[in-house]
């Protein structure tokens, strides 16, 4: 080697190692973390076309605090909740409500209320179905004022002027507001109009037709990042009214239904933030689902300090959910990076990774950048078997390091070719057949045009590739001979076969997977074994008048679900 080209690995490193570490910084977007309850302001209510009509010297403020409407437009999936609250006084719930007609296109939906009998803040809740999709929904209350056990000595509360005004009238007049207003009671009527928005239907192009009739060797595959509750802020996804991007109370509904409606065998996902007890719970009992890594106590209804190999440096991660019915999980792998160069991690030969890190280029990468990192870094990966079958399947949920201005591209590709050895050697260690089928689902924080995609399907790096260079060469301290028996380092490739499912669509990869303020483009993709499986179908994304921003009403992630139809290849075919 060059001396000119020592110098310039050791400036490369140099200027790595002054990188400020990501570890404290989540990736971009860098919103701060939002609070877990809900809160429903006074400007969001007055925004929705809600129409209130109060009695004479009734003030509009405080009625306002007497009731919220969440969310303010009629959502399917979302329970669509009208709770009367009063800060000041305690609520008898039993004269709360004086009447009250609910309907859809003219039918009457009151059969499909829930009522929640709760002394502070009583509520009526409905959840729209797919099938009142853009129809409107009639919603007509009338609730009084005079419902309330007023504290002794406190008259300056509203609804108690009310009360007093009524009350401090003479007989005659008093006895026609019984008569007129039942007992006392003023009602406040609240009407309330809005069509039940829905997703928009995606169509499920054709690619190829099946080989035959055998459910067996076809498989569903979801890839999606569902957006992790820690990147959340109203700050940030400005585009959103505040309530919709609340995990618990808006988004889990909408996300978990529009992942099962889809029946898929197998879902890969990223960005899992282990507050999501609700997702766990729900892909196990109605989907069927079993999953990988672990997720303590999914029944508890209650969010985890901890999951699977995740610690407190672990807010969200990969997560790879699986028909339990179909699949049998012989092996789980972690891919933890930041445990690459630990002397008892099992991920790779503790032989080659002393290689690897006498690169200064991959000894920055692996020793600072990723063991340092609390996210991008916990990667997850099964080995399934087809209970049917018998076929054994590897399925990898990927999210591809992101985070470090100026050499995330050259991190990535670092990352990726570790993860490629980390394959080959969990392959080995299990001494399953070379050309075993493999799915690649993730989030790869770069596009078809970058280093990391063309890595993945044609196995070979270039080594005047600009992504990847740092000095001029990448990596030149692997072309010396002492290497010579270690060739996935000799030149920096890999073995493996692998295609996009959507590069087979008319017109390529699509443009963007994700439609986000930070960013729009193409970063998600599913790689399948080309000699193992077949892409029968892909599941249009659309065009981007269709999303304008996300997350949205109607989708709780910024990434747009993907999804693939595969069927198996006979290994002689390959």
């Amino acid at each position: 080697m060059e001396e000119t080209d020592k110098n310039n690995i050791t400036t490369s490193e140099n200027l790595i190692k002054n990188e400020e570490l990501p570890s404290s910084s989540p990736p971009p977007p860098p919103p701060p973390l939002p609070p877990q309850s809900t809160i429903v302001t006074k400007s969001k209510v007055k925004e929705e076309p809600l129409k209130i009509i109060l009695p004479e010297n009734f003030k509009f403020k405080e009625a306002e605090k007497s009731f919220s409407i969440i969310p303010g437009k009629p959502v399917t999936y979302v329970p669509f909740v009208f709770t009367f609250k009063n800060q000041n006084s305690k609520l008898k719930y039993s004269k709360a409500i004086v009447s009250s007609k609910w309907m859809i296109d003219g039918e009457n939906i009151e059969k499909l209320l829930h009522y929640s009998n709760n002394s502070s803040a009583p509520t009526i809740s409905f959840t729209p179905q797919k099938e009142h999709s853009g129809k409107q929904l009639i919603f007509e209350i009338k609730i009084s004022p005079l419902i309330f056990e007023q504290p002794e000595n406190k008259s300056n509360n509203i609804f108690s002027k009310l009360f007093n005004k009524s009350s401090s009238n003479n007989n005659n007049n008093n006895n026609n507001n019984n008569n007129n207003n039942n007992n006392n009671e003023i009602p406040i009527i609240i009407e309330y109009k809005h069509k039940i928005l829905f997703e928009k239907s995606r169509e499920l192009l054709k690619i190829n037709e099946p080989l035959n009739n055998n459910i067996n060797n076809q498989y569903r595959i979801i890839q999606y990042n569902i957006l992790a509750d820690c990147y959340v802020s109203d700050s940030w996804y400005t585009q959103s009214p505040s309530y919709s991007l609340r995990w618990n109370s808006y988004r889990s509904f909408l996300l978990i239904e529009q992942i099962l409606q889809y029946k898929a065998d197998i879902v890969g996902t990223q960005e899992v933030d282990r507050l999501y007890w609700q997702l766990f719970k729900e892909m196990n009992v109605r989907g069927g689902y079993d999953y990988y890594p672990s997720y303590v106590n999914d029944s508890n209804e209650s969010p985890q300090t901890t999951m699977g190999g995740f610690n407190n440096r672990y807010r969200e991660g990969c997560f790879i959910f699986f028909k339990k019915d179909r699949f049998n999980l012989l092996q789980g792998l972690e891919i933890d990076y930041t445990k690459i160069n630990n002397p008892d991690q099992k991920l790779l030969k503790r032989e080659l990774v002393e290689i690897l890190i006498q690169d200064p280029i991959y000894k920055s990468c692996i020793t600072h950048f990723l063991e340092h990192s609390s996210h991008h870094v916990h990667h997850a990966l099964v080995l399934l078997q087809d209970k049917q079958t018998k076929q054994k399947i590897i399925v990898v949920s990927k999210h591809m390091y992101w985070g470090s201005q100026g050499y995330n591209y050259h991190i990535q590709c670092v990352q990726i070719h570790l993860f490629t050895m980390i394959l080959s050697n969990f392959i080995q260690v299990n001494k399953l057949e070379k050309n075993i089928p493999i799915v690649v689902c993730g989030d790869f924080n770069s596009s078809p045009d970058d280093s990391c995609y063309n890595f993945m399907t044609k196995g070979l790096t270039m080594n005047d590739d600009h992504h990847l260079t740092l000095a001029g060469k990448y990596p030149p301290a692997f072309n010396s001979s002492q290497f010579d028996n270690h060739p996935e380092i000799k030149s920096i490739k890999h073995e493996f076969n692998f295609s996009s499912s959507y590069s087979l669509r008319p017109d390529g990869e699509p443009k963007f997977t994700i439609v986000s303020r930070a960013f729009t483009g193409n970063i998600d993709q599913i790689f399948v074994s080309k000699d193992r499986f077949k892409v029968n179908n892909v599941l249009e994304i659309g065009e981007k008048q269709d999303y304008k921003m996300l997350p949205s009403l109607t989708l709780a992630s910024d990434h747009i679900l993907l999804m693939t139809d595969l069927e198996l290849l006979p290994s002689s075919q390959s």
